[in-house]
C-alpha cells in the first residue's frame, strides 16, 4: 500500500480537496490597457482552463488600471474579503498567470496567500503549473520571484532613463509653474 503511493503521484495526498467551483481574477496595470484585448484574453483563458478541468466558474473579478506591486486593488480586496468572511464559497481562484494576482513576493505571502490558505482556497494559473504539491509550490515560488524581479528591473531602468532625460534638460511631466 505504501509503495503504491510512492509510485502513483495521484495517491500521494489522498486528502487533497477536489476543485469543483472557482472564481477568476483578472487585472491590467494601466488605464490605457483597460479597453484593450487583455481583459478578454485573460477571461477566456480562465474559462477554457475551468472547462478543461471540469470546474464551474461562479464569478470573475476584474481590476482595471491597477499595479500588482501590492494588494491595494478594489476587486482583489473585495474577493479576499468575501472569501475571508465566508460570503464567497469557492474551491479555487484561477488567474491567467501569477503576475495578474501579484508581482511582489512579500505582498503575496502576507496579504493574499494567508486568506486563501486559511479558507482552503487553492490558487491555479492558466499558464504556470501550480498546485499544492512540492513541485507546484516550487513553480509558484519561482514564478512569483521572477515577476517581482521583472517589475523591479523595469523600475530601475525607468528611473535611470528619467534621470538621463532630465539631465539633458527635458521635463518628464508638466513643467513646474
Amino acid at each position: 500500500m505504501a509503495e503504491d503511493r510512492l509510485f502513483n503521484p495521484r495517491k500521494r495526498n489522498p486528502k487533497k480537496k477536489e476543485i469543483k467551483t472557482a472564481v477568476g481574477y483578472t487585472r491590467v496595470s494601466t488605464e490605457e490597457q483597460v479597453d484593450g484585448a487583455s481583459k478578454e484574453v485573460q477571461k477566456q483563458a480562465i474559462l477554457d482552463y475551468a472547462k478543461s478541468h471540469g470546474i464551474e466558474i461562479t464569478k470573475i473579478f476584474w481590476d482595471g488600471g491597477y499595479s500588482a506591486k501590492n494588494a491595494n486593488r478594489p476587486e482583489l480586496q473585495r474577493m479576499l474579503g468575501e472569501i475571508n468572511d465566508g460570503t464567497l464559497k469557492t474551491d479555487a481562484v484561477i488567474v491567467y498567470n501569477l503576475s495578474r494576482i501579484s508581482r511582489n513576493t512579500d505582498s503575496f505571502a502576507s496579504e493574499i496567500a494567508p486568506t486563501l490558505t486559511k479558507k482552503g482556497v487553492q490558487l491555479r494559473s492558466t499558464k504556470e503549473t501550480i498546485d499544492d504539491t512540492p513541485e507546484g509550490k516550487l513553480v509558484r515560488t519561482i514564478s512569483m520571484a521572477t515577476y517581482q524581479f521583472d517589475n523591479d528591473s523595469k523600475s530601475v531602468t525607468t528611473g535611470d532613463n528619467m534621470h538621463q532625460v532630465a539631465s539633458e534638460g527635458y521635463w518628464q511631466s508638466h513643467p513646474p509653474l
